[in-house]
């Protein structure tokens, strides 16, 4: 929804900072062309971003990369291949550069390869995340640890200067009561004295889609265990006909030092295949601020920057004052249309080519009915409606869903997405508690925050033409009620 390279199609993108600017760093596939390029997009603000082209490219496949600085050069490495026979991407690749522009090979001899004292010589050793502690810099590495290690998805590599790079053993997660998977590594960093790890996988933990899953560990060494109360960072719970929605989530950091999150989705209609062959754009969404909640679990947060995304005011002047909404209802209380349940709706204006940007304060409560209250927009496409809903009640006990249905109170339904209690994304608002909501909606997916917390990035249905704000089983009063046209 941010940002989509012109020329071609992107995957696994990342950012840096330097003088006050944020580069984007991505693998790349000219339409028609190879992947053996890296890509890269600037921007003044983190939210707009422009073109600036392959800058790296290799004779061999390019996968995932990470940048960092060390000391007064920039050291990029990314996943590659070794062209051994009977190996797969079992080769790091470094490259350096003063100005994140011009990039100079640092040749084969410095290139990582699996240590078999620890890890697989065919298998994977791909992209590296670096992290400096005491002095030292240590690198998670995803890689396929020997059998033997009983380690799954993260290798390790330390350096005294970030050039020069020496294998360790995998590092230790201890799983406890959840089930071990290979998993490859988004990230770790030190977020209020604690290590956090991200990494992602597909159809794991009850999800047929890809999603990305939190450790957390006292030491940058570990041991690492899943998160308790979020173990799932972000993902789609369900799939459809397509491996996922949300690909892997990797940390940065913003210009401030804080430690920011960049996430990509699939969605739309493209001529050509992006990099897991499906006819579907590549699009960056807007980078997320990674926040800890009173029990430390790891939360996906709005970045306040994305702020910038607010064009032309289009409001409609009898909402400026708030918006009642209440779910419709016979004579006899009963639900209208004929259902076990009653819905509200309230049409806001329609997305257009920029898209929108929805944002404001409510209270929700109940009425009364059986079902649970529901606060959330209706996406309304060529042949369904698509809802988005967060649950009236405590955290623990709700779920937000995602549904599609013929049309608003159609008593058929499909569920397409869910997030979970013990999910980082927000699943509820309280009852009679002010909450605020921002929206954001544009090139077939949209975002939705409560209280400054995604919810959930998914997918609008085709051909959506309207957006309404929408209800089930509930009152709702919006005190503070603003749209925009977004300013990409």
């Amino acid at each position: 929804m941010l940002y989509l390279p012109k020329p071609g199609q992107m995957w696994d993108p990342s950012i840096v900072v330097h003088e006050g600017k944020y580069y984007l760093f991505s693998m790349f596939r000219f339409h028609g062309g190879d992947e053996r390029h890296v890509w890269c997009a600037v921007s003044e603000d983190g939210v707009h971003f422009s073109d600036v082209g392959a800058v790296i490219t290799d004779t061999m496949i390019v996968w995932k990369m990470f940048v960092r600085r060390f000391g007064d050069q920039f050291v990029m490495n990314y996943g590659s291949l070794s062209g051994r026979e009977g190996h797969g991407n079992d080769t790091l690749r470094f490259h350096t550069s003063r100005d994140l522009l011009h990039w100079d090979f640092r040749g084969q001899s410095a290139d990582s390869h699996p240590d078999p004292r620890w890890y697989c010589p065919q298998g994977r050793w791909d992209h590296m995340y670096s992290l400096e502690h005491e002095g030292r810099f240590y690198g998670f590495v995803v890689a396929t640890a020997d059998e033997r290690q009983n380690s799954f998805g993260c290798g390790m590599m330390e350096s005294s200067d970030g050039l020069n790079w020496r294998a360790m053993p995998p590092l230790r997660i201890d799983w406890g009561d959840v089930e071990p998977v290979h998993f490859e590594v988004g990230g770790c960093e030190n977020i209020g004295g604690r290590y956090y790890l991200i990494g992602g996988t597909g159809c794991y933990g009850g999800s047929m889609g890809y999603s990305v899953f939190t450790f957390v560990a006292d030491s940058p060494l570990g041991p690492y265990r899943p998160c308790p109360r979020a173990y799932r960072l972000c993902g789609s719970s369900r799939a459809d006909a397509l491996p996922g929605v949300q690909w892997l989530a990797s940390f940065g950091r913003g210009r401030d030092g804080e430690v920011l999150i960049t996430n990509y989705v699939t969605a739309g209609r493209s001529d050509t295949p992006n990099f897991i062959n499906t006819k579907q754009n590549v699009w960056l969404t807007p980078i997320k601020q990674a926040v800890t909640d009173a029990h430390g679990a790891l939360r996906m947060g709005w970045w306040p920057a994305n702020d910038a995304l607010k064009g032309a005011d289009r409001t409609p002047a009898q909402l400026r004052a708030g918006l009642t909404l209440t779910c419709t209802r016979d004579a006899n209380g009963r639900p209208s249309p004929a259902d076990d349940e009653a819905f509200g709706h309230y049409k806001l204006p329609a997305p257009g080519e920029r898209g929108l940007f929805v944002e404001g304060a409510a209270t929700l409560r109940g009425d009364g009915h059986r079902n649970a209250a529901r606060f959330g927009f209706a996406f309304q496409g060529d042949d369904a409606v698509r809802t988005v809903t967060v649950q009236m009640g405590r955290p623990a006990y709700t779920r937000a869903r995602i549904h599609d249905q013929p049309h608003l109170g159609s008593p058929t339904r499909t569920l397409v997405d869910e997030v979970e209690p013990f999910h980082a994304g927000k699943t509820n608002v309280e009852k009679d508690t002010p909450f605020t909501f921002k929206l954001l909606c544009r090139a077939g997916m949209f975002e939705l925050y409560i209280d400054g917390l995604l919810v959930q990035t998914h997918l609008t249905p085709e051909g959506t033409s309207e957006v309404c704000v929408y209800i089930e089983n509930a009152h709702l009063a919006v005190e503070r009620l603003a749209m925009y046209d977004m300013t990409l």
